[in-house]
């Protein structure tokens, strides 16, 4: 057994201490898990292929900052041709258009099960670690829970350990892991209900919950549909972020034109379930009834893609002016960021275009172009305090 030796704690600089970093809202936080939980057939799957196709084009569903995301959806319950439908109806609810930044596998249960009655699968774990660290994905949807482990659902201390597993995940992958998973039947209002052993949930940082709206007065305070199928969203736990509400959505269907008249004909084909979005200006929350206020669920405009392109001679220049020519800071929730800086200089905006200046800045530390150097604070006796400065490598940038 290894001791742990006392370790003495390091006063940071508070502005120098990492924010949190959210992938597109509240329940999908980078190297944290979460979950959406619900009964069946009120639309677990559809809402979170909506959110992936939403992410990887450029739309926030709930009133979020819209963001351009990699995201991988792994489903274990539809096969190629369900999702190919599924996704090509959300993709027409939301008005968009198709995305490279979005991956789907319809997977095996093998391919994902990282506990068995053994003990973990080391090698599913790291092999996901791996692929997902290798292609940059943000935003990772593990659909459904039950399909990722073979232990007794019910057992706390297994349950726990494939929990831990998919922390370890999102951790090492430096991405955000959302979990569907299902309720239980003997489940009340206000609970969020998961099946099996608790372990989960105490696990996850965020988990909300979906509850059918079938109260009358809801209904025609929120001018909803009278005979819609109406569902909203319950943050039934959320440790890093203070929930600001209920989101209510309403299950309806697109009709594909995937169907085939006797003479070959495109005519229309199957009905697929899709989460329907309102205007973007009923977004604004309802007075609450009692201690819950509720909102219809909006789709915002698409946003450009991040950018991608390495950065050229003549920008690496600018950078490297705009770092001889004072003192910034490395740290992205700081006012003294480079990179909000080079964002104006270059005409990018610092919320969509982040990770490739914080890749850029990296790049160019490894070049010897950009350094990083320690100062004294002015404050407490001892801390220090980071900036960049222009490296002394006379290396030249290539296009």
């Amino acid at each position: 057994m290894t001791l742990i030796t006392p370790t003495e704690y390091n006063w940071p600089a508070v502005h120098e201490i990492p924010q949190r970093e959210f992938f597109g809202g509240p329940a999908f936080q980078k190297g944290q898990v979460s979950l959406t939980i619900g009964p069946g057939g009120l639309g677990k799957s559809t809402l979170c292929i909506t959110e992936a196709v939403a992410m990887a084009s450029g739309f926030s569903v709930f009133g979020n900052e819209p963001m351009n995301l990699k995201v991988w959806y792994l489903s274990a319950e539809d096969d190629k041709e369900e999702m190919d439908r599924r996704i090509a109806a959300a993709c027409e609810a939301l008005h968009g258009a198709p995305s490279a930044n979005l991956h789907v596998d319809c997977v095996e249960r093998d391919q994902i099960l990282i506990a068995s009655s053994e003990g973990l699968n080391t090698n599913v774990i790291e092999g996901l670690i791996s692929e997902i660290r290798e292609k940059k994905f943000k935003v990772v949807f593990v659909d459904p829970f039950i399909c990722t482990h073979a232990v007794s659902e019910n057992d706390n201390t297994k349950i726990d350990k494939v929990a831990r597993a998919w922390k370890r995940i999102a951790r090492e992958a430096e991405c955000a892991v959302h979990i569907v998973h299902h309720q239980a039947k003997d489940t009340r209002e206000g609970s969020d209900g998961a099946r099996g052993a608790s372990a989960l949930r105490d696990a996850a940082r965020y988990i909300r919950t979906l509850v059918e709206v079938k109260d009358a007065e809801d209904i025609r305070r929120l001018n909803l549909r009278p005979d819609g199928k109406h569902v909203r969203i319950d943050v039934t736990k959320s440790n890093f972020h203070l929930p600001e509400g209920a989101d209510v959505f309403t299950l309806g269907t697109r009709t594909l034109p995937n169907g085939r008249s006797a003479s070959g004909e495109p005519q229309a084909g199957d009905q697929v379930g899709v989460v329907e979005l309102y205007p973007k200006h009923d977004a604004t929350p309802l007075p609450p009834k009692g201690n819950r206020r509720v909102r219809r669920a909006a789709a915002s405009a698409p946003v450009r893609p991040a950018r991608t392109a390495p950065a050229t001679e003549s920008e690496v220049a600018i950078i490297l002016d705009l770092a001889a020519g004072m003192i910034w800071k490395p740290a992205v929730n700081d006012p003294q960021w480079l990179g909000l800086a080079v964002a104006e200089a270059l005409k990018l905006e610092p919320k969509i275009d982040k990770i490739w200046l914080q890749a850029t800045f990296t790049d160019l530390k490894q070049r010897g172009l950009l350094a990083e150097i320690g100062h004294s604070s002015g404050g407490k006796p001892g801390r220090r305090e980071t900036f960049y400065k222009r490296g002394d490598s006379t290396e030249r940038a290539s296009t």
